[in-house]
């Protein structure tokens, strides 16, 4: 698994959606990073398009950070920190899109749209407390007028951001190891997949998944005390009129 830091970009894309499409090209030199600062996305990708992963960091060397829940990585352009976002697909996991973004705090950015927050609630308490959850890891594509935008937030491996997180106490219940929750939010997502962590591992970011288990119908997941969870949330394009938008989000839940 690849090496994840704690830097976190947002990038909004204007009129186009958060996709890729493939390419290939003959053997050449991968142009050096320095030659595609000031360049717009359509003139980059006519430079870097179809080169292979293996290619790119030989060329480029460390990136700043790796995507998680998509295949790609991202560069730093200049001292400003503008960044520049590749992504692979394949088997042979070559080049095939491309999206430059700025620092957060760049205000010419910001954005109203982003993937929305989730709420838990114990589905066996009489008060049915809430517990909001926000994503700092997403891909959120909506339309602006009569035009596609994307926004990407990108953010560590569960088990680092698990770190800053505030725990959620589970009630205990006689004859029980488990809690269920409802998740609800504003869309609802076509399917919810839950990754189980111990809580002992982390910052582990080699770590598999106690367990993982999918959620469409009734998105009740179980949960257990002393664990950390990434909720990973999908809204099918397909729906995207009756959402308002599409794409994927994680949240982590930390339990004690």
């Amino acid at each position: 698994m690849r090496r994840y830091t704690r830097l976190f970009f947002l990038l909004a894309v204007v009129s186009a959606p958060v996709t890729g499409c493939g390419g290939s090209r003959t053997e050449k030199p991968v142009a050096a990073l320095s030659e595609l600062n000031g360049l717009t996305e359509e003139q980059i990708e006519e430079k870097i398009i179809g080169f292979e992963q293996s290619k790119i960091a030989e060329a480029w060397g460390e990136p700043v950070m790796s995507l998680f829940g998509m295949d790609g990585d991202m560069y730093e352009l200049d001292k400003d920190k503008k960044g520049l976002i590749v992504y692979y697909g394949g088997d042979g996991r070559r080049v095939v899109d491309v999206r430059l973004s700025e620092k957060e705090n760049d205000t010419s950015q910001e954005t109203e749209q982003s993937a929305p927050s989730i709420t838990l609630r114990d589905v066996l308490s009489s008060t049915m407390n809430e517990f909001i959850v926000t994503s700092g890891n997403y891909t959120w594509n909506f339309k602006k007028g009569d035009e596609m935008t994307g926004v990407i937030a990108c953010g560590a491996h569960p088990l680092y951001e698990a770190k800053d997180k505030e725990p959620l106490k589970l009630p205990r219940y006689s004859g029980s190891d488990h809690v269920t929750y409802s998740i609800s939010c504003t869309p609802m997502p076509s399917r919810v997949t839950v990754y189980e962590y111990s809580i002992e591992d982390l910052e582990g970011s080699d770590v598999q998944p106690i367990s993982s288990r999918a959620y469409e119908e009734a998105l009740l997941p179980e949960l257990k005390a002393g664990r950390v969870y990434e909720l990973f949330a999908q809204w099918d394009e397909e729906e995207l009129e009756k959402n308002g938008g599409y794409g994927t989000a994680s949240y982590v839940v930390v339990t004690e």
